[in-house]
């Protein structure tokens, strides 16, 4: 009988597997190789002991503190014992950053190693870039979220044949087809509270449309804009909740009829929030960021706008998907079905590494 490929996956911050993109990848890839028997050690950090414990088995390692290369390094002795003594077969590095750090250690062990990535690299500067570039050579692979991300790849030099694009996981959850007969809200946001994911235009909206109500669920909050969520919180027509959420997201995402993600920056590539939002059968309005074109075209899933310049256009868009109701349902079930399709015809984590 052929052995089992030993794996480890390293990554960040496994305590917020649970509601952020970079360690959520991560983690679907331990669980879709442990589903198909694969004997998968993890090695992460966690600030939070007690959220991570969920995720660990008996030898996976975990280091108490944050996500820093410095605790990284205080926990090298571990990380080299643990490949010297379980001789893995197939190593994931994820995140850029990360990888740099580590693969000096891996460079010479005879292992498959796979990088994985799905943050655009537009934030880090030519060093790191090149150094990533570099080091890739060594790798079997590179698996990344998004062809925006494929596309960057390339330009720094990686071999397109080594360039692996894998949707980012979804929770079946997401999936689930359930009959909404009365929306509590017409409007959700989820996600930080901060400039970048585009929030100020939430106040906008809310003094625009005092007749429609919103539903905001944050996470985390830029002191930027502590003076716009007090003014929200103020308003009669928007309902303000904060993380840890009383209900799951699914549940709020049923009861909500359109799904607003004003994104100026977002790393991860598409934002999972948009590939959740579709799944559930929404009517997304986001942005024209680079990347969300791969999930949304224009006006037959979703919509997305130049939010600065196009702000008028968002507004009549959410003036024709709330007064025609056919159009809405059109668009809401092909966004679910868009993203089911890609689900069912994307390849399994173990055949894309080739391990099957």
């Amino acid at each position: 009988m052929k052995t089992k490929h030993k794996c480890l996956v390293i990554f960040s911050d496994i305590d917020l597997a649970g509601y952020t993109g970079q360690p959520k990848v991560a983690m679907d890839y331990v669980k879709e190789l442990r589903n198909a028997n694969f004997p998968v050690t993890i090695f992460s950090n966690a600030q939070d002991m007690n959220k991570a414990v969920q995720y660990l088995e008996k030898d996976d390692i975990c280091i108490e503190g944050n996500g820093s290369l410095l605790t990284y390094f205080r926990a090298l002795g571990k990380l080299l014992s643990s490949i010297t003594t379980r001789r893995y077969s197939v190593v994931i590095t994820h995140g850029a950053l990360l990888t740099i750090f580590i693969m000096p250690f891996l460079f010479f062990k005879r292992t498959k190693i796979y990088f994985s990535l799905c943050e655009v690299l537009g934030f880090q500067n030519l060093f790191y870039k090149l150094l990533y570039s570099l080091l890739s050579r060594r790798a079997k692979g590179v698996i990344v979220t998004s062809n925006l991300i494929k596309s960057e790849l390339s330009q720094i030099k990686i071999h397109q044949e080594k360039i692996i694009v894998r949707m980012l996981g979804l929770d079946n959850k997401f999936c689930l087809n359930k009959k909404q007969n009365e929306f509590q809200y017409d409007i959700m946001y989820f996600g930080d509270a901060k400039i970048d994911r585009g929030f100020q235009y939430l106040e906008k909206l809310a003094i625009d449309f005092p007749n429609l109500t919103f539903l905001i669920l944050i996470r985390w909050i830029e002191d930027q804009c502590q003076s716009q969520l007090e003014q929200l919180n103020g308003f009669d027509n928007v309902c303000v909740k904060y993380y840890p959420y009383t209900k799951d997201l699914k549940y709020f995402l049923d009861i909500s009829k359109i799904v607003f993600l004003p994104f100026k920056f977002m790393g991860v590539r598409p934002p999972l929030s948009i590939i959740e939002s579709m799944a559930a059968g929404k009517v997304v309005i986001t942005s024209n960021m680079r990347g969300n074109e791969e999930l949304i075209t224009h006006g037959h899933n979703g919509f997305t706008f130049a939010m600065d310049s196009q702000y008028s256009d968002v507004t009549k868009a959410i003036d024709l998907i709330l007064k025609d109701q056919n159009l809405a349902s059109t668009i809401a079930k092909r966004a679910r079905n868009s993203i089911l399709e890609a689900q069912k015809n994307q390849k399994s984590l173990c055949a894309s590494i080739n391990i099957e």
